[in-house]
C-alpha cells in the first residue's frame, strides 16, 4: 500500500514537473516574441540647451593644466562616422593624438588627452583638432553640433589670448561642400558680443 501512494505520488510530482516546464517554456517564448515585435524604445537624451552647450565647452576647453599659447594657431573640424558599440571598447583602450576634442552625435564635447597634455595632432601641429562624430557618411552636422563647434571655437579664441582673437578655422572637405565654402579655406568666427563678459 506504502508503495502505491509512494508511485502515485511520483507521477503526480512528473506530471507537475512536465506541465511546469511548459508554463515556463511558454512564458518565455511570449515574452521574447513580444520584444521582438514591439522592442522597448531606446532611452532619449534631452537636446542641449544653449547655455548647457556653452558650459560644457568650457568645461572641456579648461580641462587641460595649462595651454600652450604660441602653440595655437587654427582650429581643424573633422568628420568621423559614429563608431560601432562593439568597437567602442576598443578605440576607448588606445591612446589617440589626431584630435583635441570630440564632439558627440547630440552635440556634446569632451577634451582628449592631446588637449589635456597639449599635444600637437596629425593635423597641421599648430592647429587645435575638433572631431565631430557624424550619424552616416557624408552627412551635414546636426545643429547642436554646429552649436558646441562655435562654442568651442569661441572658448579656444578667449583661452588663447588677444595674440590671436579670431582663429581661422578649416571645415572638413565634404562640410565645406555642404555649407558652401571653397575647401581649404580658412574662416573667422567672430563670438556674438556678451554684455554679461
Amino acid at each position: 500500500m506504502l508503495v502505491l501512494i509512494l508511485a502515485e505520488s511520483m507521477i503526480h510530482r512528473t506530471r507537475m514537473f512536465k506541465s511546469m516546464m511548459c508554463l515556463v517554456a511558454a512564458m518565455t517564448g511570449t515574452s521574447v516574441l513580444l520584444g521582438w515585435i514591439d522592442p522597448a524604445p531606446s532611452p532619449t537624451i534631452p537636446v542641449l540647451s544653449a547655455a548647457q552647450i556653452r558650459d560644457l565647452a568650457v568645461k572641456a576647453v579648461s580641462d587641460a593644466d595649462f595651454v600652450r599659447h604660441d602653440q595655437w594657431r587654427s582650429v581643424e573640424v573633422l568628420a568621423v562616422s559614429a563608431i560601432p558599440a562593439r568597437s567602442r571598447r576598443l578605440a576607448a583602450a588606445t591612446t589617440r593624438t589626431d584630435h583635441h576634442f570630440r564632439v558627440d552625435v547630440n552635440g556634446r564635447p569632451s577634451s582628449t588627452h592631446a588637449w589635456i597634455h597639449q599635444l600637437a595632432s596629425a593635423t597641421p601641429p599648430t592647429a587645435v583638432a575638433i572631431q565631430v562624430v557624424r550619424r552616416g557618411q557624408n552627412q551635414p552636422m546636426t545643429p547642436p553640433q554646429w552649436n558646441c563647434v562655435r562654442e568651442l571655437i569661441i572658448e579656444l579664441s578667449d583661452r588663447l589670448g588677444s595674440d590671436n582673437p579670431q582663429l581661422p578655422v578649416r571645415l572638413h572637405d565634404d562640410w565645406a561642400d555642404a555649407y558652401s565654402v571653397i575647401p581649404e579655406t580658412a574662416l573667422h568666427l567672430t563670438p556674438p558680443s556678451n554684455p554679461a563678459k
